[in-house]
């Protein structure tokens, strides 16, 4: 199949000649490839025009958003698969479309493939994500990377393309309602497709609320008001500890949240959370020498990769090293405590393993 690879960009100079040699040194594919600028006014077309020659289709003119290019791109692409590598973002090596045609070729009524992506960001390096789909984490409005997804031109076509309603958050629009209405259409599969730099619009923390707003509504449009509601507050819940922490590190120089692991003698411990909150409280416990020996996960996908040089196990590593430990420390950011709590209890036969939020070393540090 041909695979018609998208570039949507504003103002990318910093990063966009890494995007296209990435696309350029695919390998055994049949591939076209888009770049649909929204009329930059930096280096970025000065830049794209040096590859011109090895660009499909390069339009340069104002557009109404990401959402919008990424249409533009559908109505110009004349590959059977679609896929939107963004202008801060490249290919995890030279043969990923190579293995995702041999996933087409494979299963050749499927509607979407989709596999993990790594994120990079500056202060917290590269941390690996992606996850197999499922009702309940959509329910959460937990999305997959669309960096990480294949899908089939007709598909996206049949949709509409993206819904331009929503401005950050279209892809888990379309996600969910795909995986909804064919989910042995959409299949999952065990590879890394590419690097995601945090430095895009949805990251951006000036548009956390919209983008926070937007998944909310679409959770409420599929799921019901319920869900919606339950995603809204969690992060409410949050906010008041996030902005306590941030006081911690920003105004008590010799403080930091995990101050309050040393004085009740914790020196060793396990992370079991999502990936970003565990890299935040992995930064916090390094700020006071606190060993973390493992990140724990379920997400079979997940085990093998590293968080910040640390290795990612099963929860059943628990068996073998719960010992070690002094504590396990939870950093989720939804409501995941006590069933987890149990799991691990289950897992080592007892209440001997001692569990700590993220939230009780803030609480105690500002006793």
């Amino acid at each position: 199949m041909k695979i018609s690879v998208i570039t949507a960009c504003l103002n990318a100079e910093a990063y966009i000649e890494q995007t296209i040699l990435s696309v350029l040194s695919q390998k055994n594919c049949d591939l076209e490839y888009l770049i649909i600028d929204g009329g930059s006014t930096d280096q970025t077309m000065t830049i794209a025009n040096r590859y011109k020659s090895q660009i499909d289709i390069l339009v340069s003119e104002k557009d109404n958003g990401i959402y919008d290019a990424f249409n533009k791109g559908i109505r110009l692409a004349t590959g059977d698969v679609v896929y939107f590598l963004n202008a801060d973002d490249y290919f995890f090596d030279e043969y990923v479309l190579s293995r995702v045609n041999a996933q087409f070729d494979k299963y050749p009524e499927c509607k979407a493939v989709y596999g993990k992506v790594i994120k990079v960001s500056d202060l917290l390096g590269h941390q690996l994500a992606g996850h197999e789909l499922s009702e309940a984490s959509l329910r959460r409005g937990a999305n997959i990377p669309h960096q990480g997804v294949f899908a089939k031109k007709k598909v996206m076509e049949e949709y509409g393309g993206f819904d331009l309603r929503y401005r950050l958050a279209s892809d888990l629009d379309f996600v969910t309602k795909l995986f909804l209405e064919s989910p042995d259409q959409f299949l999952y599969f065990d590879e890394t497709i590419s690097f995601f730099r945090l430095t895009g619009a949805s990251s951006s923390p000036v548009n956390q609320q919209t983008c926070r707003n937007e998944q909310a509504a679409i959770v409420k449009k599929y799921f019901g008001d319920e869900y919606a509601q339950q995603l809204l507050q969690n992060v409410n819940m949050n906010a008041d500890y996030y902005r306590k922490w941030v006081e911690l590190l920003l105004c008590d120089s010799s403080q930091s949240a995990s101050s309050s692991l040393i004085d009740q003698d914790i020196f060793d411990v396990a992370i079991f959370g999502t990936v970003d909150m565990s890299a935040y409280v992995l930064a916090d416990l390094r700020k006071n020498s606190i060993r973390v020996h493992a990140f724990l996960d379920n997400a079979v996908a997940k085990h093998g990769s590293f968080i910040g040089g640390v290795e990612v196990h099963s929860p059943e590593w628990l068996k073998k090293h719960g010992l070690e430990l002094d504590a396990v420390i939870f950093a989720f950011e939804g409501k995941h405590d006590e069933v987890v709590q149990a799991q691990l209890s289950d897992i080592m036969s007892s209440d001997s393993i001692r569990c700590i939020s993220w939230r009780d070393m803030i609480n105690w540090s500002l006793k």
